[in-house]
């Protein structure tokens, strides 16, 4: 019931607002068919140097974490129990499939599985409402450094972007058309000068039309010979430091596809 009171709540918010649109005046001259050279180059620095897409080709990732959130109210949205709850996941790159056990908590030793869209119990009960598009996000974020090179139109923006005191090259990517329509996301990636990817300003259609959610990823560490970010801040936006909530990864294992 407190789902449905819930949604009634954020329906009532946003079913008004207009289609959210990351297109710069730049990224709207463009042809539909544009592709930037500039956006190619980067990611094939980021590919070669600071990424894990070698990876979904033949191996997983179990990742511990634990998922720290700011607020009660916006838990609510989701499977856990408390604001801090620790997850143990392996999660397929290429797919995206996980699975999930609860390491702590009222769920402790609840396992699910997603994949396709749909999400199990192992134990044959109903998962709750919640638990597809929290695991749906939960994969998302995780693998959104990887799928920057797969998008329908990647394109570099000519500006240097400063934020909090550090300046930014950016590329907008998506995988529908070039303007903006309710059936394809669209992406900001900000790049630092250091060629790691730094935050994701993105659209969820799937959650709201209206929707833009941004990640700042953080204290990046190199996992088999792959850099990858052990923080992960779901944030309001990305001029404070305030979060809704914190990915913290503990550990990450490489694991052959079984």
């Amino acid at each position: 019931m407190r789902f449905f009171i819930l949604g009634l709540i954020w329906i009532s918010i946003f079913s008004s607002c207009k289609l959210a649109d990351l297109r710069t005046d730049e990224v709207r001259s463009l042809p539909d068919d544009s592709n930037s050279s500039g956006a190619l180059e980067i990611l094939s620095i980021l590919s070669k140097d600071h990424s894990f897409t070698e990876w979904e080709k033949s191996e997983n990732l179990k990742i511990i974490l634990t998922d720290e959130w700011s607020s009660s109210f916006m838990r609510y949205f989701t499977p856990l129990d408390s604001n801090s709850e620790q997850l143990s996941l392996v999660l397929n790159l290429k797919s995206g499939s996980m699975k999930i056990e609860f390491l702590t908590g009222s769920q402790k030793g609840k396992i699910y599985l997603y994949a396709k869209n749909t999400v199990s119990s192992q134990d044959g009960s109903k998962p709750p409402t919640s638990a597809k598009l929290y695991f749906e996000s939960l994969s998302l974020y995780l693998r959104l450094p990887i799928l920057l090179e797969r998008f329908k139109h990647i394109q570099i923006l000519k500006d240097i972007f400063p934020l909090r005191g550090n300046n930014y090259k950016r590329i907008f990517a998506t995988d529908g058309s070039l303007p903006a329509n309710s059936d394809s996301d669209q992406y900001m990636y900000y790049i630092s000068e250091e060629k790691y990817i730094h935050a994701i300003e993105f659209t969820y259609r799937k959650v709201f039309d209206s929707y833009r959610g941004f990640l700042v990823f953080q204290n990046y560490k190199e996992i088999n010979k792959k850099n990858f970010p052990f923080s992960i801040s779901i944030r309001e936006d990305l001029e404070n430091e305030s979060f809704v909530h914190n990915l913290n990864i503990q550990t990450i294992e490489v694991m052959e596809i079984e």
